[in-house]
């Protein structure tokens, strides 16, 4: 891992900050498996039904949003070298409301009860509002930048507009705003979504963790200057020009450049992952190859989109599953099992050295999470990935798909259930008083 040394490590925030976020996503992917399991075809019949929307955002917003919440509030402070300020008391703040607010949104879908999209939009705004401007000053007072902090002002600007855009159609199905062009909104804030704050975010993220953890070369000088810019401004020219006639030639070919800057990316991810320095497999490896070869069809399934109106909701249900479950949620499960594992590691050996206990054997990375296990958690989760694509052309597979999705979450919070365990069973020994060494008998005893 030599990608520890130039980390700022002692800037790190306490264990439990991006612990709580980590652990709640999986638990937001099992209230999504439930509603499949529950609700079954209708979930992935029509894109735009309730309940398919309700657990779009159960994934995108309690997934995802708060796994690279967690994610950004540990990361910004070691790679950056500025610590968010209060960050205690902006996890204390954020984690629950915007917990509550995911699930007034969804339970507003599920129910129709209009009257809890205000109140959704209000508790996420003040969420949102919180994460961005604590986190916003700690990117003002990066003391020297780099590629990733770059990329994450610019992923923080997209969810900017995700979350203006968000709660404009929040307050337009509750009734308080009289908009006509609510799918066009959609389609704009789900682009901002995913390609601009979770695409960039993770995109930035990896220039680090992916050198550090899969042991590969840095990713080309170049790539880090140019794609958080480039991606950005294509993808506002795009947004622009998607409101004003979403069916125009340029308005095609800036949305295939957008792909297409994607595509770069992922085929110079898989390269460089070629070229490690370690030839072994392992889970956290395959999930971001796997990751970046799914972005390919999910490219032709766009164009098929654009290009063709037979069976368009079964081509747009698995466009969205494999953008969300199998390109992001994919990295996103690659990234939390080695983040988790690390920073357990990484907090204890930092005490260990702090206190001078040399006499505690610690745990190393592969004790955290296993693995074995981690094998067969990815399994699942793609097994779970096939079955999902194949509910959208036979929707009586959705239970199935449901069944699938639940079992990788639970074995996922098993894996972080237990790295827990170990830490916690560790950090306690560090409480015990050092043993007292033997005093050595001289000739006049």
């Amino acid at each position: 891992m030599s990608g520890i040394a130039r980390l700022s490590l002692e800037q790190a925030p306490p264990i439990d900050v991006p612990f709580r976020f980590f652990v709640t996503a999986p638990l937001f992917g099992s209230l999504t498996a439930i509603l499949l399991i529950g609700y079954g075809p209708l979930v992935l019949t029509q894109r735009w039904s309730p309940v398919t929307l309700a657990a779009t955002h159960l994934l995108t917003l309690g997934y995802l949003t708060m796994s690279i919440f967690g994610a950004m509030l540990q990361m910004l402070p070691v790679i950056g070298g500025s610590p968010v300020p209060r960050v205690q008391w902006v996890a204390w703040g954020v984690h629950p409301t915007l917990t509550a607010g995911i699930l007034l949104l969804a339970g507003g879908f599920i129910t129709g009860n209009p009257t809890l999209f205000p109140l959704a939009a209000t508790i996420l705004g003040i969420a949102f509002s919180l994460f961005i401007g604590m986190v916003g000053i700690a990117l003002i007072r990066v003391p020297v930048g780099n590629f990733t902090t770059t990329g994450m002002r610019y992923a923080l600007l997209a969810l900017i507009v995700t979350v203006g855009l968000g709660i404009t159609l929040l307050l337009a199905l509750g009734g308080r705003l009289g908009i006509t062009y609510i799918p066009l909104l959609t389609n704009v804030h789900l682009a901002w979504g995913l390609m601009g704050w979770v695409g960039l975010l993770v995109s930035s993220v990896a220039y680090q963790v992916v050198p550090m953890f899969q042991l590969t070369p840095e990713y080309p000088r170049s790539m880090r200057r140019l794609f958080s810019a480039g991606l950005f401004i294509i993808l506002v020219t795009w947004s622009f020009a998607y409101i004003v006639d979403n069916h125009a030639r340029s308005t095609l070919l800036l949305a295939a450049a957008l792909f297409l800057m994607l595509l770069l990316y992922a085929g110079v991810t898989l390269d460089i992952q070629r070229r490690r320095r370690r030839s072994r497999q392992d889970p956290t490896l395959r999930y971001w190859q796997i990751g970046m070869l799914i972005l390919w069809p999910t490219a032709i399934l766009w164009g098929v989109t654009r290009f063709s109106s037979q069976h368009l909701q079964a081509t747009e249900l698995m466009m969205g599953i494999l953008a969300i479950v199998g390109v992001v949620i994919s990295l996103i499960n690659g990234m939390l099992l080695k983040i988790f594992a690390f920073l357990s590691w990484f907090h204890l050996q930092y005490r260990q050295m702090k206190l001078m206990r040399i006499d505690i054997t610690l745990p190393n990375m592969k004790d955290f999470i296993e693995d074995r296990t981690a094998w067969v958690q990815q399994a699942l989760h793609f097994g779970a990935l096939a079955l999902l694509l194949a509910a959208c052309l036979e929707p009586a597979l959705s239970r199935a798909a449901g069944a699938a999705f639940l079992a990788a979450q639970i074995v996922l919070l098993y894996m972080l259930g237990r790295a827990i365990r170990l830490y916690r069973h560790v950090n306690r020994m560090f409480l015990e008083p050092p043993p007292i060494p033997p005093v050595a008998k001289t000739n006049a005893d």
